[in-house]
């Protein structure tokens, strides 16, 4: 992190993150440069996490977990959501896709999480109970 505060370098981000949205809104971007854009944050916030977790503007934050349901395996929203969760500063447990349901109760228990988001395809899910 260099010296910088790693919540601004978050915050910066954000607002990288805020413009290709704006731009995918005014169609001058593609879905492709959305998730790219995505899993740049992604990958940026993996350098950043030790640094933010060991702030004290860390204290304190919402705890989300982050799973696509079992039966589908299409991540592309939930990782749009992950980014975007990630850069407003909440605390993300990304379980990926095809993920069964003990195992988001299990991390629920684990971590205490305040907020469970479920991703699905529903052609993908409408058969599974």
């Amino acid at each position: 992190v260099d010296g910088k505060e790693p919540f601004d370098i978050l915050n910066a981000l954000t607002k990288g993150m805020d413009e290709v949205g704006r731009r995918y809104e005014e169609k001058e971007y593609y879905l492709t440069e959305l998730v790219l854009a995505g899993e740049t944050m992604k990958e940026a916030f993996k350098v950043l996490q030790p640094a933010l977790a060991a702030s004290d503007q860390s204290q304190d934050k919402v705890k989300i977990i982050l799973a696509t349901v079992k039966g589908d395996n299409h991540d592309i929203g939930k990782n749009i959501l992950g980014s975007l969760l990630l850069s407003s500063g909440f605390e993300l447990f990304d379980l990926g896709m095809d993920v069964e349901e003990k195992v988001i109760v299990d991390k629920v228990k684990e971590t205490g999480a305040d907020i469970i988001a479920l991703s699905s395809l529903l052609t993908m899910t409408v058969e599974q109970n």
